[in-house]
């Protein structure tokens, strides 16, 4: 890893050499960001699953979100590099398309405009993420994907084509990108095994990720979602496909100062399709408990966002999410019910580009229920809750 993040330095600083000479020919901007988090965590001893409460101070940086990147402009030509200060995350949220193909690198691309149309090829936002809310306790991350947002891939690598719809001041987003393949599978930490030790995944085809988004004066709509598909094979050569996937829909509503957004989504092995946040399988992964054949885990989920701008300073957002889980056992359903979130914020921007933002959320992990004792890696009964207070410092520059 150390050597990666060599590389993308010398990568940035080459440029930054270089741009004067190229500076007859192509435009180079330089940027960057620095996030701050300062904030309590308050965990009842359900969520813990210490047997006490917990409560303990994040005082740090927000190494996922700070910074430092360079676009470029040349003609039909452009591109963008853009680097975290870090590796900051474990082997499991590693996987996690939310960070790439490598977490250290945020993105990197290159894109050709055709004129009807713009092929990125490389590492961008993907079309199926179009989240609407602004929350920031976690991890800065700007979206609740785990309670009912539409965070979904977030980053990946891959072929993106960009069509602008002028007829509806829209844009149509295709993306044929690196498949999500699970990390671990069998491991503990990720989920149990669904077939025997020496399972492998196979990956046969690249993931197919789709956004749509169309204004219509105050009333903003976007549809979207993906397909996510590998093969299990078990040693003895035993195979069975696993599917993901997810569609939504985002509406958005502004009438002055004030603004109304939701965002509302069916989904099927929502953990195994690459999401932002692993947190929303909570245990429930597909796998087949002895059954023969792989479980898959279907589920919605749904936020609410309501927002008044007092002026270019001030702002006041609130917003409730939540997300459902069913999954076969037994001839009968494991269900997952009521994991939740709300929150408040309140962005303050002291000057240009620094932004202050004070925020409480508090959020509920859900109630587990199921037939006769619960199968292995899914634990029963009430997952407890957490809450969130404090403030999000950005100075963007």
């Amino acid at each position: 890893m150390k050597k990666i993040m060599l590389i993308a330095l010398a990568a940035v600083l080459v440029v930054a050499f270089t741009a004067p000479a190229m500076a007859a020919t192509k435009s180079v901007t330089f940027y960057g960001s620095a996030r701050y988090m300062t904030y309590m965590t308050d965990v009842d001893k359900k969520a813990s699953k210490t047997g006490y409460d917990d409560k303990d101070l994040t005082w740090s940086l927000d190494d996922g979100c700070t910074r430092f990147g360079a676009s470029f402009k040349a003609g039909k030509i452009e591109g963008l590099v853009e680097i975290r200060p870090r590796d900051r995350q474990s082997t499991r949220t590693r996987g996690m398309s939310v960070g790439g193909s490598m977490d250290f690198i945020r993105h990197w691309y290159g894109a050709y405009d055709f004129g009807p149309a713009k092929l990125l090829v490389g590492q961008w936002w993907t079309p199926d993420f179009s989240p609407v809310s602004r929350e920031v306790m976690l991890g800065g991350g700007g979206f609740m994907d785990g309670y009912g947002d539409a965070g979904n891939t977030a980053r990946a690598p891959g072929f993106q084509i960009w069509v602008p719809l002028k007829s509806i001041d829209g844009m149509l987003k295709i993306g044929l990108l690196e498949p999500y393949k699970d990390p671990g599978p069998g491991d503990p930490a990720i989920g149990p095994t669904v077939f025997d030790s020496k399972e492998e995944m196979d990956t046969t085809l690249p993931k197919f990720t789709l956004g749509l988004s169309a204004n219509f004066g105050a009333l903003g709509i976007w549809v979207g979602g993906g397909y996510n598909t590998v093969k299990y094979v078990d040693s003895s050569d035993k195979e069975e496909s696993l599917d993901s996937w997810v569609a939504g829909l985002n509406l958005t509503y502004t009438m002055g100062p004030l603004y109304v957004k939701a965002h509302y989504d069916r989904n099927k092995n929502y953990s195994t399709y690459g999401t932002g946040g692993p947190q929303v399988a909570f245990g429930l992964f597909p796998q087949d408990f002895g059954m023969g054949s792989i479980q898959d885990v279907t589920g919605w989920g749904f936020i609410g966002v309501l927002g008044f701008r007092f002026n270019e300073m001030i702002s006041l957002e609130g917003g409730w999410g939540t997300r459902e889980y069913k999954q076969d056992y037994l001839n009968d359903e494991i269900e997952l019910n009521d994991v939740s979130a709300y929150y408040f914020m309140l962005p303050i921007q002291i000057a240009k580009g620094f932004t202050i933002t004070p925020e409480v959320l508090i959020t509920d992990e859900g109630k587990c229920k199921g037939p006769g004792s619960a199968p292995t890696g899914v634990t029963y009964g009430d997952r407890g809750s957490k809450k969130y207070y404090g403030a999000y410092w950005q100075i963007d520059f």
